[in-house]
């Protein structure tokens, strides 16, 4: 199991370990109990670190569902163009990102994507502009924007970076 999946260190990697035998030589030889607590460290991140983010430039709303371009993304199960997140600006301020629903990791595994919570999204401004996550899916996350008086605003050529565990 790898990420985005979740894992456990008794289900996935079969730990807690033992020694078969005591180790004789530490410099070549690894004590069970280093593994096990390197397993089970591991299997915890896949319960908290973030899946996947992406940035984009916020664009004056115009008509209908209006595409937005990708500025940067990066992901769990890697970055290329094939993985890059959609999105789609509705109504000023309103944006919907929407991932693939499954994904081909690094070891040529599909992966069904499962947004359990997305991350408060961020905007790069001085104007004190701010996002709000709307709703989700399973591999969709619903943003609205918002100007420092709180309108609606769809923050044209500021950046918004969003992410999810």
């Amino acid at each position: 199991m790898a990420l985005p999946d979740e894992a456990t260190l008794s289900d996935t990697y079969g730990g807690p370990y033992t020694n078969e035998r005591p180790v004789e030589d530490p410099t070549t030889e690894l004590d069970a109990s280093a593994a096990s607590e390197a397993l089970a460290d591991i299997a915890a991140a896949t319960r908290m670190v973030p899946r996947a983010w992406v940035k984009f430039l916020g664009l004056t709303y115009t008509a209908g569902s209006q595409s937005i371009p990708v500025d940067d993304h990066n992901a769990t199960w890697g970055g290329s163009a094939g993985v890059e997140p959609v999105i789609v600006q509705t109504a000023t301020g309103i944006y919907l990102i929407t991932w693939p629903a499954t994904v081909i990791d690094e070891i040529l595994v599909t992966r069904t994507l499962n947004i359990r919570y997305p991350h408060e999204p961020v905007t790069i401004d001085t104007a004190l502009s701010r996002g709000k996550v709307a709703a989700f899916t399973a591999n969709t996350i619903s943003l609205r924007t918002f100007d420092a008086a709180g309108a609606a605003n769809s923050l044209n050529t500021i950046p918004i970076y969003c992410s999810w565990t």
